[in-house]
């Protein structure tokens, strides 16, 4: 398998375990692609550019 092919599995497993990646703006064309040929994604669960932000403090008193 070449290493190409080897990254291209790794990221389709990324996908499967959070298919919320594909919200990221990183990932738009990937999305744009797989809805071009029939894919139904799942809505965004979060807003994707807020996976990668630090934790909010709580406000809790």
């Amino acid at each position: 398998m070449s290493q190409q092919t080897a990254l291209l599995r790794q990221f389709v497993a990324m996908c499967k375990a959070n298919p919320n990646i594909l919200h990221s703006p990183d990932f738009a064309f990937y999305k744009e692609y797989l809805e071009s040929l029939g894919a139904k994604l799942p809505p965004p669960t979060t807003n994707p550019t807020e996976e990668h932000a630090e934790p909010k403090e709580s406000k809790q008193k």
